[in-house]
């Protein structure tokens, strides 16, 4: 991960080819399909599964850092949708370092999730967990009527990028 010339966004995913044993090409950004206007960060790629894990603030999550994945074509070098890996992986706060014993199943990563040892404020610091052997699910998606019923289920505030100029703003009006 890297926030050189030519990332999308923040910090992005770049990748190298390995040919010949030992001879690395030059780092090639992942593209719009992985990396995004935010940061990805924390790259694992399983070649068992030809899976390519990574953390982002941008693809659809629970907040601040979550886990995704997507699936590569290794033969052309082509990933698939991105993914999010789900619950119990991921939280509101930060989770990253996804990566995967493949001997038996037991994933790692980080988090600073509520539970983690803290010293300041129950989310200021980051643990090591481990989920074993836990297989990955896909998120269920939960279908409301209208946002004042789901606001009562989950507080959620929603932004909108209005303002090419300032994309951050929680302001609902922006000036052109």
């Amino acid at each position: 991960a890297s926030n050189r010339y030519r990332s999308l966004g923040g910090y992005d995913i770049w990748a190298s080819k390995i040919t010949d044993g030992n001879q690395y090409s030059k780092a090639f950004n992942l593209g719009k399909g992985i990396n995004s206007i935010e940061d990805e960060i924390t790259p694992f790629y399983d070649a068992q599964s030809n899976r390519l894990y990574f953390s982002s603030t941008w693809h659809i999550g629970f907040g601040g850092f979550d886990i995704f994945y997507s699936e590569n074509n290794p033969s052309v070098m082509q990933f698939g949708p991105v993914q999010n890996i789900g619950l119990p992986f991921n939280s509101p706060q930060n989770d990253t370092y996804y990566t995967l014993d493949s001997s038996n199943g037991d994933a790692y990563f980080s988090s600073n999730r509520k539970g983690a040892s803290f010293t300041v404020n129950p989310t200021c610091c980051n643990d090591i967990f481990v989920m074993q052997n836990q297989a990955i699910e896909k998120p269920k998606a939960f279908r409301f009527p209208d946002l004042e019923t789901l606001n009562k289920v989950l507080p959620v505030k929603l932004y909108f990028q209005t303002n090419e100029t300032n994309p951050k703003t929680p302001e609902t009006v922006t000036q052109n």
